[in-house]
Order: structure tokens, then sequence, then C-alpha cells
């Protein structure tokens, strides 16, 4: 998303300059309001991946597996340890209570359960790396990978946004905080679609660019935004002291 603010920045001082006295105007963009481009914890075998471009998902929704029969076999091992050390710590802790085995003996015991289920705790992470399970409801945009094939850790596998209406990013010059407000009412004419859609400014910003000397702002869709998509750009226009 820098890259498009990047290029907004260039076309500052035409935007501006073609802007009346009271006709304020600042490049815009349309973001998603969440997105995520998700890598692989793993090295391994993908099992499923059952998703593609333009496929929606739901929040926790499994997105990618990995064949891991050789984790949950370890895991599952782990599970066996840790029963058969808690067994044998029942058993010495009566026998402690009798004085038939030393306290050195039974405190063995009870660390042999510590470490099983230390074990245990490490077996069930390797495991739960072995699903990518959706981090927000949304849509998939992009797809690195596919089914059966064997990838690296931290390998890009999906880029996913969210289905929440997105957002408008804009550069405006600094010198409009001389009068902008929260709840700033304006439009965006957008040039993918050749419509504009009102919209309001959510905040002021916590910073200014010093070189540019401009303020980055988010806005928020007001009305009925169909068709507009994350990527699409254009121009926020607004009245200069309006509320």
């Amino acid at each position: 998303m820098l890259r498009y603010l990047a290029m907004a920045i260039s076309i500052l001082a035409v935007t501006f300059s073609s802007a009346s006295a009271q006709d304020m105007q600042a490049p815009s963009v349309v973001v998603a309001e969440q997105e995520a481009t998700l890598a692989s914890r793993m090295a391994g075998l993908i099992d499923a991946f059952p998703l593609g471009v333009g496929d929606r998902f739901q929040a926790g929704d499994t997105l990618v597996r990995f064949d891991c029969a050789l984790q949950i076999a370890a895991r599952d091992s782990a599970r066996f340890t840790l029963d058969a050390a808690e067994a044998e710590n029942a058993v010495n802790a009566r026998l402690l209570k009798s004085g038939a085995i030393s306290r050195t003996e039974a405190a063995i015991t009870q660390a042999r359960v510590g470490s099983a289920k230390a074990d245990l705790s490490g077996a069930d992470a390797q495991v739960a790396l072995c699903e990518i399970r959706a981090p927000f409801s949304g849509i998939v945009v992009e797809v690195a990978a596919a089914q059966f094939e064997t990838v690296q850790a931290s390998q890009d596998l999906l880029r996913v946004v969210s289905d929440l209406p997105p957002r408008v990013d804009l550069i405006a010059p600094s010198e409009w905080l001389q009068w902008l407000k929260p709840g700033q009412q304006g439009e965006v004419r957008l040039f993918e679609t050749g419509k504009a859609y009102p919209a309001v400014i959510n905040a002021l910003p916590p910073i200014v660019n010093a070189v540019s000397k401009s303020i980055k702002l988010e806005a928020q869709f007001t009305g009925e935004a169909a068709g507009v998509l994350p990527g699409m750009s254009g121009i926020f226009v607004t009245t200069g002291g309006s509320g």
C-alpha cells in the first residue's frame, strides 16, 4: 500500500494546483480494512489447499493443511509417555507414604511427569503448525502454492483481504490542518468506476510528513459503495472549512 501512497505524493502538485480555494482535493486509494499474506509456518507437503482466487471464507476456516502424519504420531507418543509417567508417579506417591521408597525416588518420577508434559506441549505446538486458519472472514485475492506441493517454512502461500467495507487512504497537504476536523464530509471520485461516493474523514493524523508537507488521512464510505474494490484510486473532494 505504501507504493500507492508514494505515487499519490508524486501527483500532489498537479492535484492541488487544480483545486479552487473552496474545492479541496487529495489523491486517494481504496484499501481493504484488513489484509494479510499468509505464509507457511513449517516445511512440508501441502495436503489440502481448498480455496482459489475469488473464493470466500469465514474466520477460523482451514485455508491450508499440511501432511503431518509424523507430527501427529510424535504427539500421540508424547501423550502415551505422559500417561505412563503419571501412572508411575501415582504409584510412587503411595509408596512414599508407606515408606517403601525414598523422597528422592518420588521426586524423580515427579520430574518425569513434568518432562513428559513439556514434550507433549511441544508436540501439540508442532501439530498446530499443520493448519493455517483464516484470521478473519474475507476473500482470497492471490495464491502462490497448490495442493501436493512441498513448500519451505516462511514461504508465502496466499493473500487474503477482509470482506468488511473498504476504507480510503488519502494524502492531503498539511495546510488542511488549519481547518480540518474529524467528521469532515466529502466524496471520493474513483477513476475506475467514474462515480462519486460520499465519505467522511475519521480522525486527524498523528504526524506530518516534513519532506512533502503532507498528511495521511483515512476516510470511510458513508453511503452505498457497490462495486468499489481495494486498489481503485481517485480523488477525495471536500469543501475547505466545512463540517
